[in-house]
């Protein structure tokens, strides 16, 4: 039998118990909310200049908002699971691995689905197919490999929180 090298965890019996890890807070605000929160932004301009009037459908159709809710969804798999990976002391090695997977399943199972239904535009389909790999790339190289300059994330998230409140206030004025 070989001789591995096998992995040691020791724990300090000095410290406070901390039921998330340190940076988790750093992950949260300066890597993943910028990045969804560029993606729905994002997703709401690019439904909208598919449909053909860019204001009216910008800025008064709540059908916008909710497809980049779906897009948003898409694209937050590989980076939650990246989160919960990097946050778990037994696997944070493996999560960019894991994040590069997922990653390219998405792009193989959406351009299989754009060659194969090139006619099925549900869901604004034609957004997801363009915006997948540039936003996969993005967000590999400002969450995973890195994070964003303090400021821009901030007002990434507060540029999506306000788009996401927008969205909620047509969904309301505008009804069902």
């Amino acid at each position: 039998m070989p001789n591995r090298a096998k992995q040691v965890i020791r724990l300090e019996r000095d410290t406070p118990d901390h039921i998330l890890p340190i940076d988790f807070y750093n992950i949260l605000i300066r890597r993943f909310i910028p990045i969804l929160s560029l993606i729905y932004v994002a997703s709401i301009f690019g439904v909208a200049w598919d449909k053909g009037d860019f204001l009216r459908y910008a800025f008064m159709d709540k059908s916008v908002y909710i497809t980049a809710l779906f897009v948003l969804v898409w694209f937050s798999i590989p980076a939650l699971l990246w989160v919960f990976l990097r946050g778990s002391i037994m696997f944070c090695h493996i999560a960019e691995a894991w994040y590069k997977a997922i990653s390219i399943v998405q792009i193989v199972l959406i351009t299989l689905i754009a060659v194969l239904f090139p006619e099925a535009d549900i869901y604004g389909m034609k957004v997801y197919f363009i915006e997948t790999v540039p936003i996969f790339l993005f967000m590999y190289f400002f969450m995973v490999r890195g994070e964003m300059p303090k400021y821009f994330a901030f007002a990434l998230s507060i540029v999506g929180l306000a788009a996401l409140f927008y969205g909620a206030l047509i969904h309301y004025i505008f009804g069902t």
